[in-house]
């Protein structure tokens, strides 16, 4: 629960598909009446394979506050890595939130699913029963699909039920799309045993099987009877339409919202609902459709997505190379403020704004850490970014967007192929499937240009760390020779400097502190006469300091300084380190001070040099 709001986590993937839109719709306009709110998490990828940008997308269900969720339903067959849904499911069983398997029977969960056994059973059964067919063939998805070994089996069922014998040979796998499909297809036609009905365990595979027939001269339905099962909007407008098993998906979100409220209003058992589909009948067998559409309506569409999608892919693209060359992140900002960008957050983690450390690492001990840098809110002209939240809160105005925008919130991962950037929120206002396109395709653009940008960061800060130390030396944290010349060198270069102050000082008794206490202890030595004289400075006055070589320390002071106020500086501070640090020697120093108008380093230090040398031939005067 959530500002009065009972909330609905819904974990997906590939919402770009028909389907995820026609059952969100659904779901959320039959919620929403009972006081639901939906929020969604999502990734482009069904999590199939095991490679690292698997496991950059997958972070986004880290992000699942639990403490606000009142129940949670797991899309089994959109996400397929079962460490991440059983992960989803141990934290929800912990905070007692029913979780709802989507896609699948389960036993320790409430599950629901479409009777997809009996529609493609019928599917079976129209093409030998109504057409009289008894060579067939079955293009399976996955070998370790169990969707697709289930409508095997039921192939194998229907065909024994009616005396016509199995064999292995009358299945190929066409893994549910496009190229394994062309190639399994082929093999089938080369073998020259070309079958009188292709049926196919999906629409997918069904379009293209006829693709490959129809290269290789055979007609569809005239030569091959060929069947699909899903109900993709594509089955309508396909030459010939195809004969499917149809899965109604907004009335599975109908179901769903009302099994969902039933769960919590009436503390139901755990128990499985199914949605029955049903045989769609079309030209692919040749019967005539039951159903026709609009193809010239269906091409406009397609095309005008297309176009668009490619115009903003260019847009976005030139965007992100200007992210890549921004020197803060308020620059970032300004730039992902972009009508491209509409009613979205940007979310990144606090480490992304520390360009010190290596991008290509996460740094915290948590996915996202416990605050987020509001990076974007595209929405709010006023305050689009530029402060943090904490991460449980999910997206700054929270309250207003549930009271307001009554529409699904989206989650999805930024990341660097395996390092999680942060992630994005989308509160659209509209069902519009190619707003679900464009989640995926904003994700993956806003998370090559923050890669790119902390990348650029990470590199300014190694170049200057690199300036650091070619300027400075290591012992005493001073410029070295070379920084102090360049800087000596600008100093003389600008006209609103007129005299300077160059101060001297040589560590005494060097050699008899390393021959009697170590060079170590000499170093100290030294160390100290630089801090020492650093810390000289007169009020007013702007200085730069530098270990020249060995011993010697040198002070730039920009202006007239009066050499009895540093000279008292450097003693007083030499006095109280020899009384602290309980040393068997003391450190002491000679210095000479030389004020003059702006002259060339090698007359200044001349000058600089005689004094000190006088102080320390004075010294060594009262010493005999």
């Amino acid at each position: 629960m959530l500002y009065g709001y009972k909330i609905l986590v819904v974990c997906t993937a590939k919402i770009y598909e028909d389907r995820f839109c026609a059952f969100i719709s659904s779901l959320n306009e039959s919620l929403k009446k009972s006081g639901w709110r939906i929020m969604v998490f999502c990734t482009e990828s069904d999590l199939y394979r095991k490679n690292k940008a698997n496991d950059g997308t997958r972070k986004i269900f880290d992000l699942i506050n639990y403490d606000i969720a009142d129940a949670i339903i797991i899309s089994d067959q959109d996400i397929q890595d079962k460490l991440v849904k059983q992960k989803i499911i141990s934290n929800a069983k912990q905070k007692e939130i029913p979780v709802v398997i989507m896609g699948n029977s389960s036993s320790d969960n409430y599950s629901i699913s479409y009777s997809l056994n009996s529609g493609f059973e019928q599917v079976v059964r129209h093409i030998i029963e109504h057409h009289n067919i008894r060579n067939l063939h079955f293009m399976a998805g996955r070998e370790d699909s169990v969707q697709s070994n289930d409508r095997l089996e039921i192939f194998k069922e229907v065909l024994i039920e009616h005396d016509i014998p199995f064999s292995n040979e009358m299945v190929s796998y066409g893994d549910f799309w496009d190229i394994p499909t062309r190639i399994a297809t082929q093999k089938l036609i080369d073998s020259k045993n070309i079958p009188e009905a292709i049926i196919c365990a999906n629409d997918i595979m069904a379009l293209t099987v006829i693709s490959v027939l129809r290269q290789n001269g055979f007609d569809c339905p005239d030569d091959v009877l060929v069947t699909g099962f899903d109900g993709i909007d594509q089955i309508y407008y396909s030459n010939p339409k195809i004969t499917t098993a149809l899965c109604d998906h907004n009335l599975l979100g109908q179901e769903t919202a009302q099994f969902i409220n039933e769960i919590i209003d009436n503390k139901l058992p755990v128990c499985e609902r199914k949605v029955e589909s049903s045989l769609l009948i079309n030209e692919s067998c040749g019967c005539h459709p039951e159903l026709r559409a609009d193809s010239l309506d269906y091409i406009c569409y397609v095309t005008n997505a297309f176009n668009r999608y490619r115009g903003e892919n260019v847009s976005l693209s030139n965007l992100s190379y200007t992210i890549h060359d921004c020197e803060s992140i308020e620059q970032v900002t300004d730039i992902l403020s972009h009508p491209l960008l509409y009613n979205a957050f940007v979310l990144l983690k606090s480490e992304c704004l520390d360009y010190t450390v290596d991008p290509n690492i996460s740094h915290s001990s948590t996915t996202y850490g416990k605050s987020m840098y509001v990076c974007l809110d595209s929405d709010n002209k006023e305050k689009p970014g530029g402060y943090y939240i904490k991460t449980e809160e999910l997206i700054p105005r929270m309250k207003d967007i549930l009271d307001y925008y009554t529409y699904p919130l989206i989650f999805t991962a930024l990341h660097n192929i395996d390092t999680p950037l942060g992630y994005l929120c989308f509160c659209f206002c509209s069902y519009d499937k190619q707003n679900y396109t464009k989640v995926g395709q904003i994700s993956t653009w806003v998370g090559t240009a923050i890669s790119g940008f902390r990348n650029m960061q990470y590199q300014r800060q190694l170049l200057k760390k690199i300036e650091v130390m070619y300027q400075h030396d290591s012992l005493t944290g001073l410029l070295n020779r070379n920084g102090f010349t360049r800087l000596y060198n600008s100093v003389l270069k600008d006209e609103s400097i007129e005299n300077i102050t160059l101060a001297m000082c040589d560590l005494d008794n060097l050699k008899y502190i390393n021959d009697n206490y170590s060079h170590n202890e000499g170093d100290e030595a030294i160390r100290i006469v630089g801090k020492a004289l650093s810390e000289s400075i007169p009020k007013d006055i702007e200085a730069f300091f530098c270990r020249y070589g060995g011993d010697e320390i040198l002070g730039l002071y920009l202006g007239d300084v009066d050499e009895q106020i540093i000279k008292e500086k450097v003693d007083k501070y030499l006095e109280d380190y020899n009384l602290s640090s309980c040393k068997e020697y003391e450190v002491s120093t000679s210095i000479g001070v030389y004020t003059s108008k702006k002259k060339s380093f090698r007359e200044m230090f001349s000058e600089a040099d005689k004094l000190m040398y006088n102080e320390k031939i004075q010294k060594k005067n009262r010493r005999i």
